[in-house]
This record gives structure tokens, C-alpha cells and sequence, in this order.
């Protein structure tokens, strides 16, 4: 063996681990391989396949689980779609159950004579019922609108307005208005008339449909209630109605909105008084699914032991920037220290009339609402009359729209809300639709008290301080300008010679003189 394969063989033999040994002769010997180190390598060897065939199994599993993942997002899409389908189903089921009960009014008028065959009503029957002739003329107008109206809807002709009205004495002073009694003898009319709503189409929306001043029994109700499908209004109202069942009165009103959810205005007013949480609830969330609203009125809507504050605070939170005009008077509104109404005013929503007449409101909401007017420039008529309010409240809100402290704290009032009946005047109560006009009638006004009493330049000068003497022709200006919101021109003159009178003038001219010389 020559010395460079030795040396070579003995290189190897050390990478191997074993220890270099000497031989007897002196030379250097092959190392013997450790059994420690080979184990070592091999169990390292079978340690590096089992991870490399976890890793071909995590592969494949992360495969499946894509898999699986692309299965579950395909079903999800196809429950989306079945979703869709079922609703479309069911929109297709209420139109082919309107279409049925169309095909069935047809068949059944192809023999009519002038669009109505409902049998009249002698006057014996009502007679004999021991109603008296008001009475008997009163239902014989209303079933003779029931006819007109029937044969208007079935004339094919748009139709904009829809609407029967039980009352109709015009003169009555009482405060009480008449309601037409129901009697099954006037069934068939009102199936005439549910026949010919059924049968009206027409590509424009009617602008109105309309019950008031009429008993109303769930026969009525499920007779009207299917032939609304399909056809479109903008307001819908009912109005000084009586409901046999007042549960059948709220479902037929949601059945209307669901099946218009384009209504801008929606009138549930002096009904029968709803006396269950519940059942307002349910009225007022079908309400609050009308994105279009501009218009709730229901006044007289709720009573004892229900609180209106919980249906007010509901329409406030709910779409509350897309309504216009609330009107909750009478509805036994108890805020019980709640802030929520002068919270919400002063947001400044786009609220612009809010009538709250006939509640239990009191002094501390009506300070939190003066408050609360204060950072509000869009409602522009507040009604709040016949609550538990004293001159406590009634000075807060005041103060809120006539602060007559300074003519700056006049100026940041309120100018845009009108405060109905609480007996403000018209100087302070905004009763321009202009709020410059009363910001401008206010400040004239409060000049005018001053200069009663000669106190305007000690006013102005408590105001202004130094400043007040180089405002002067500011302040003449104003009350020129202001003068044409009096009735009586003598009046400004009388403050401008106040002006000119108390002040420094000779100060003002040289004052004047040193400003243009400069």
C-alpha cells in the first residue's frame, strides 16, 4: 500500500468514528467502527423517511380538506339558490292564488249588469234594528260609495286615491265622529268591492288606500286582505276604525306593509287602543321595515298598561334619519328619566315635525329637550301640549329658542323650531318658516325692550366692552335693517336716537378721523 492510499484510508477510517490503533510493528492500524454512532445513523435514516411520508400524508389530507372546502362552498351557494327559489316559490304561489281568485271574480261577473249585482239594503232593516234616520242615511251613502268605488276599480282606469270613509256628517260639532256598524246583511257588498280590488291592475302606483269611520270584522278583513297582493300605494292609513278583534286589525295592517314596502306614509290613528306590548311591537317592527318612510301618524295608538316610549324610542332608533314627520300624541308616552328623544334630537337628525301632545311628559324632559333644541336646526314644530309639564319646563324650552340674556345668546337660539301649544308668542314662539326672519325679529325685539327702559348703550357696552363703541355703525345698520319686522317705524327711530344720544359720539368721530389719517 503506498503512503497516499494509508494516509487516505486512515482519513476515512476517522470520519467513520472509529479510533486510530497501532499495529505491533508501530504502524498505524484501521479504526474500529462505534456501534453508538451507527445506530445513531440509522435510527436518524428511518426518522427521516416516517417525516417524509407524514409530510406526503399532510399533503394529502390538506388536499381533502380543500376538497372538502370547495364541496361545502358549493353546497352553501346552492342553499343560497334553493333559498332564493323557495322564495320565489312562495311569491309565485301568492300571485297564482291572486290570479285563481281573479279567474273566479271573472267567471262569476261575466253575467253582471253594471259592474255590480250586491242586492240593496232597505231601510226597514236598519228601521227595525231601532236606528234612527241619520243613521240609515249615513250607511245608505256608504254603501253607495262602496258601489262607486267597486265599479271605478273594475272600469280599468287609474285609480289614485282608494278609500271609504264611514262619517259623513260634515257639521258635526260634538267632537265625535259616526261609524258604520257592521251587519252581515252588507257582506255581499263588501265582497263586491274585494272582487273589483282584486281585479284592479294598473302599471302606476294609487297614492292612497284608506278605511276610516267603520266597524271592521275579521270577515271584512280576510275579504280585503288577498286582494292587495300585487298592487302598489304610497300611503296607506287607518283611521278612527273599530276592530272586532284588534289582533286581526294589526295583521291585516302588516300584511298591507309587507306587501308594500315603497309606503312613504303609514296612519294607524283612534283605532281600538292596542293594550298589549306585544301586539305594538309587532305593528311597529313591521313599520320599521319600511326604508321609504317620511310619514308616521298614530296618535291614539296605545293606552294603559302599555308605554308609548317604548314604540317612540323603536321608530326613533330604526331608520330614524329617513322619517320626516312622527306624530305619537296620545300614547300614554312615559319616559321614566329616559334620555333617548333629546339624545336623538341632538343629533340634528332630518326630522322636522314631532308631535308628542297629550302624554305624561314633565320638566325634566322638557329641559333635556330645550337642551337638546339647541343643537338642532331641522325639526321646525314641536307639539307638546296637554302633558305634566309646568313653567318650569315651559320656561327651559323658552329660554331655548329666545334667550334673551345678550344679544349674542339671543342670536345662538334656536330660530327654526316652532313650540306648538304651550302659548309662546309670536315674537318668540318661530313662527316664520324663514329662520333668519325670527333670528332677525328676535334681536329687533329685545332692542325694543331696552330702549323702553334706555338701557341699551349700558347693555351693549356690559356686551361688547371696548369693542362696543367700534361696532356702533354696525349696530345702527342692524336696527335699520331689523326695523322692517315692526309695525311701527317710529320705533327704530326711537333706539337709533337712543344710540346717538347715550354714546361718546365726538369720541366715534375723532376715533374715525385717527383711523383714516393712519
Amino acid at each position: 500500500m503506498s503512503l497516499e492510499e494509508s494516509k487516505k484510508r486512515k482519513i476515512d477510517d476517522q470520519q467513520d468514528g472509529g479510533a486510530p490503533s497501532i499495529d505491533e510493528e508501530g504502524g498505524t492500524a484501521v479504526a474500529a467502527p462505534d456501534p453508538m454512532l451507527a445506530e445513531m445513523r440509522a435510527m436518524l435514516k428511518q426518522n427521516c423517511l416516517h417525516m417524509a411520508r407524514m409530510q406526503e400524508e399532510m399533503d394529502r389530507r390538506l388536499s381533502r380538506i380543500d376538497e372538502l372546502e370547495n364541496k361545502c362552498r358549493t353546497m352553501q351557494n346552492r342553499l343560497t339558490q334553493m333559498d332564493g327559489l323557495e322564495d320565489k316559490c312562495q311569491y309565485l304561489e301568492a300571485r297564482c292564488g291572486s290570479l285563481e281568485r281573479t279567474v273566479q271574480s271573472l267567471a262569476k261577473n261575466f253575467k253582471w249588469e253594471n259592474c255590480y249585482s250586491a242586492p240593496p239594503v232597505p231601510s226597514s232593516h236598519w228601521a227595525g234594528l231601532g236606528l234612527d234616520d241619520e243613521y240609515v242615511k249615513n250607511m245608505d251613502l256608504f254603501l253607495e260609495d262602496i258601489k262607486k268605488e267597486a265599479c271605478d276599480l273594475r272600469s280599468g282606469e287609474y285609480c289614485q286615491n282608494i278609500y271609504l270613509d264611514g262619517d259623513f256628517d260634515d257639521d258635526d260639532d260634538d267632537g265625535e265622529e259616526n261609524i258604520i256598524l257592521h251587519d252581515d246583511i252588507i257582506l255581499p257588498h263588501w265582497r263586491e268591492y274585494a272582487d273589483a280590488l282584486q281585479l284592479y291592475h294598473h302599471s302606476r302606483a294609487s297614492d292612497l288606500f284608506s278605511l276610516s269611520n267603520i266597524q271592521l270584522p275579521s270577515a271584512v278583513l280576510n275579504m280585503l286582505s288577498p286582494a292587495f297582493h300585487g298592487k302598489r300605494f304610497n300611503r296607506f292609513e287607518l283611521c278612527k276604525n273599530d276592530f272586532a278583534n284588534i289582533m286581526d286589525g294589526i295583521d291585516f295592517a302588516i300584511k298591507f306593509i309587507q306587501q308594500n314596502p315603497n309606503l312613504t306614509v303609514f296612519r294607524w290613528e283612534k283605532n281600538n287602543p292596542i293594550k298589549s306590548t306585544e301586539n305594538a311591537n309587532r305593528l311597529v317592527e313591521a313599520v320599521n321595515g319600511l326604508p321609504s318612510l317620511e310619514q308616521i301618524r298614530m296618535e291614539g295608538c296605545c293606552e294603559d298598561p302599555v308605554n308609548g316610549y317604548s314604540i317612540l324610542c323603536s321608530l326613533l332608533t330604526h331608520n330614524g334619519n329617513c322619517k320626516v314627520i312622527i306624530d305619537l300624541d296620545s300614547n300614554n308616552i312615559r319616559t321614566l328619566g329616559g334620555t333617548h328623544l333629546p339624545d336623538f334630537l341632538a343629533t340634528n337628525p332630518p326630522l322636522q315635525e314631532l308631535y308628542l301632545v297629550h302624554n305624561h311628559l314633565n320638566d325634566n324632559d322638557a329641559t333635556l329637550i330645550a337642551e337638546a333644541l339647541k343643537l338642532n336646526r331641522n325639526l321646525t314644530t314641536l307639539r307638546v301640549g296637554a302633558n305634566e309639564i309646568t313653567d318650569k319646563g315651559c320656561s327651559a324650552l323658552r329660554k331655548a329658542i329666545f334667550d334673551s340674556v345678550s344679544l349674542n345668546s339671543v342670536a345662538d337660539s334656536n330660530h327654526t323650531c316652532y313650540i306648538e301649544s304651550l302659548g309662546f308668542d309670536v315674537v318668540v314662539g318661530n313662527h316664520f318658516s324663514n329662520s333668519k326672519k325670527n333670528r332677525a325679529k328676535k334681536i329687533y325685539h329685545l332692542l325694543s325692550s331696552r330702549n323702553r327702559k334706555g338701557t341699551n348703550v349700558c347693555h351693549l357696552d356690559l356686551e361688547f366692552g371696548d369693542d362696543a363703541l367700534k361696532l356702533t355703525p354696525k349696530i345702527l345698520e342692524c336696527v335699520h335693517h331689523y326695523s322692517e319686522y315692526s309695525e311701527d317705524m317710529r320705533l327704530s327711530i326711537s333706539i337709533i336716537y337712543e344710540i346717538l344720544q347715550s354714546w361718546r359720539i365726538p369720541e366715534l368721530y375723532e376715533s374715525y378721523i385717527n383711523r383714516q389719517s393712519s
